[in-house]
């Protein structure tokens, strides 16, 4: 029974140091990730600023370029209506006669 013994001890060393190498390469790894999204978003915090500032001036020139834009078509769909009108008006009035 001493071999099985001896075998049984150096299989239960050899495990507890795969579960510390394991566990060792999964903190890296954590540490890793965590020292990355720290430096990306310490660096992305500014860019987002300028950003946001950049998002809201254009979106007070988009407002300005479609009222500019679409004033002639609301005229014109608008005058377009005022001939419908008018033509139904002289149709009507020429069933019935004067």
């Amino acid at each position: 029974m001493g071999v099985l013994n001896f075998i049984a001890g150096l299989a239960t060393i050899i495990l507890a140091l795969e579960l510390l190498i394991a566990t060792l390469l999964f903190a890296a790894v954590c540490g890793g990730l965590w020292f990355g999204l720290n430096f990306g978003d310490r660096k992305l915090q500014p860019l987002l600023v300028k950003l946001n500032g950049y998002i809201a001036k254009g979106e007070s020139l988009e407002r300005q370029g479609l009222s500019k834009a679409l004033r002639p078509l609301i005229a014109a769909s608008s005058f377009g209506a005022s001939i419908a009108a008018t033509v139904s008006e002289l149709g009507a009035r020429t069933r019935t006669g004067p």
